[in-house]
């Protein structure tokens, strides 16, 4: 367990570097906040939220999508029901962030 956790901490930190890297390219100036207050990164001024993920080919996905599917970890993980979760993390991210960046690994693609 603890080292799935390592290597979804490093993945996590890739997925930040390589956000970065594209910010970068483009011109805009890049940091980090010491301390994670619900921010990945901020770029003149906006504050960046971001999330990665290898694509999925589970029987049950190539059903209905052959090519695989991609899926964003976005909800929180705590005692609260779904619909109080999704809420919350719905008000947590637009207060806390103001755009969330994805990125698919194998496929290198961003929304």
């Amino acid at each position: 367990m603890a080292e799935n956790k390592h290597i979804n901490v490093q993945q996590g930190r890739a997925a930040e570097y390589m956000v970065a890297a594209q910010l970068l390219m483009r011109g805009a100036d890049v940091l980090w906040p010491s301390i994670d207050t619900g921010y990945d990164l901020m770029a003149n001024g906006c504050r960046i939220q971001v999330k990665s993920s290898h694509i999925r080919r589970t029987t049950s996905v190539l059903r209905s999508y052959p090519e695989g599917v991609y899926c964003f970890g976005v909800m929180s993980r705590g005692g609260q029901s779904a619909t109080k979760r999704r809420q919350s993390r719905t008000l947590e991210h637009s207060v806390r962030c103001d755009i969330v960046v994805f990125w698919g690994i194998e496929h290198n693609r961003f929304w």
